[in-house]
């Protein structure tokens, strides 16, 4: 009987002795990878130096299936951890396949493009039978071109063991984890994760988990970014924070916490009204600013409250798009009263949309319904309250408000000057409440002058002529 054998890095390997058995993989359409099926056991110097020949027998892109070379490096060999007495290693090798023509083929195309397959592969191993071996028990490959896989993990937590696989898409695609729960024989379970939907179900429409949920088995805890329209690859204005629950082999959200992620602050240009404007919300310090944006980019200035009323403040970012006034509910400047952007052009907007210059229009047409202000004229003119959803999670009624503030623009006040002597005009003006429907504001452009988001009062308040 002729030993057991494997290919290692250009030579055969015999195995102990034992009896011939090709390593078959066993195929379960539910899993990713494959199993193998073979009593074959090495050790884990030789698992770490060479290539352990495994078959593959899920389809390639290739021009042809005629292998003109191939070779294989081990880029990785490393300890996952010990179950009782077993232990479980792992391998990432890669591959480098080149196919030659055949019948399908035009030889020209391989002459100008030659098909070459690079992948990794990811090989895990448990103990073998004698003592200081061990045994690939599953394998996975992944075209390099398009994803790499990660270092996997393993996990005690509820009673049992988990094995945690990653896979990473190339660029910005983010990543695929899989969980199974280890048993003492293959195939392991596959946990379901139910959690991701129930995140996604529990964000307003536009939000995304685009970069996918990372599962701690052994804490019952995900966490994912949280990405808004118009937030950049790098920047996710929320970390997701999910606690979880093992129900029959799938985990379930439990809880979940959105964090403020201010890695990059001054890349945050969304308002979530009620909630935060980009990284500042009502925690922020004035520290956090100057570290956020810089000492240059970070002033001390009195805010202008009305009637003559000021407080001290801080302006930030001054003349960019950006720029934003923020007035403090205490006087260690620790603790945001509200954030004021007036600024035109203005790179902040709300998740719908709504920015410095949006008219009245555009804004009945986004609520679907006449928008109430105030009348124009006085030190209040044109204030007006703007609504639009939020998480569950950051407002228990699922939406949040901002201030903002509207006036019309040069033509159209020269309109309603023209129109002094209708008596209808007064009703758009002093401490009264105007509705968008107005006959007199149609065909007027009146647009948004501020946008005002507000936590508290301001904790010093003086005649502005003493600041």
């Amino acid at each position: 009987m002729a030993p057991e054998r494997l290919w290692l890095g250009g030579m055969f390997l015999s195995l102990l002795g034992s009896t011939c058995v090709p390593a078959q993989p066993h195929q379960d359409s539910s899993l990713p990878g494959e199993w193998i099926r073979t009593e074959a056991e090495l050790s884990p110097d030789q698992a770490a130096r060479q290539c352990v020949s495994l078959s593959w027998n899920k389809p390639r892109e290739t021009l042809s299936d005629s292998i003109v070379s191939r070779a294989c490096r081990v880029r990785r060999f490393e300890s996952l951890g010990r179950i009782g007495s077993v232990i479980w290693q792992v391998a990432i090798v890669e591959h480098v396949s080149v196919f030659g023509a055949d019948s399908q083929t035009r030889v020209e195309d391989l002459k100008l493009f030659p098909d070459t397959v690079r992948e990794e592969e990811i090989v895990i191993f448990t103990s073998g039978r004698a003592k200081g071996t061990i045994r690939a028990i599953w394998h996975d490959r992944h075209d390099s071109r398009y994803e790499h896989p990660g270092l996997p993990r393993i996990a005690a937590g509820s009673g049992a063991h988990f094995l945690e696989l990653v896979t990473c898409v190339d660029g910005t695609g983010g990543c695929r984890w899989d969980v199974f729960r280890l048993k003492a024989s293959v195939p392991w379970q596959l946990v379901q994760q139910a959690y991701a939907p129930q995140i996604r179900a529990l964000l307003p429409e536009g939000w995304g988990l685009w970069k996918g949920v990372r599962p701690f088995t052994d804490s019952l805890i995900a966490h994912g970014w949280v990405y808004l329209p118009g937030d950049g690859n790098c920047c996710p204005l929320f970390t997701a924070r999910a606690r979880l629950t093992l129900q029959n082999d799938t985990l379930r959200l439990e809880r979940l916490d959105l964090v403020p992620d201010t890695t990059y602050p001054s890349s945050h240009r969304t308002i979530l009204p009620g909630a935060r404007v980009g990284a500042i919300g009502p925690e922020t310090t004035e520290d956090q600013l100057v570290r956020w944006f810089g000492p240059e980019a970070v002033a001390r200035r009195p805010v202008h409250l009305g009637e003559g009323i000021c407080s001290p403040g801080t302006l930030v970012l001054e003349g960019k798009e950006l720029e934003a006034e923020v007035a403090w509910a205490d006087s260690a400047r620790t603790r945001v009263a509200f954030v004021r952007i007036g600024r035109h052009p203005s790179a902040w907007r709300t998740t719908r949309g709504v920015t410095i210059g949006t008219t009245l229009a555009e804004l009945q047409r986004l609520q679907g319904s006449p928008v109430a202000f105030s009348g124009f004229g006085w030190d209040y003119g044109g204030s007006g309250s703007w609504t639009e959803p939020l998480p569950l999670v950051l407002d228990s009624t699922g939406k949040g408000s901002i201030g903002i503030r509207l006036a019309p623009d040069s033509a159209s006040d020269e309109r309603l000057d023209q129109l002094g002597s209708d008596p209808r005009v007064r009703e758009l003006y002093g401490n009264r409440q105007v509705m968008s429907d107005h006959l007199l504001l149609r065909g007027l452009t009146i647009e948004v002058r501020q946008l005002v988001q507000p936590w508290a009062e301001a904790a010093i308040q003086l005649d502005c002529d003493k600041l």
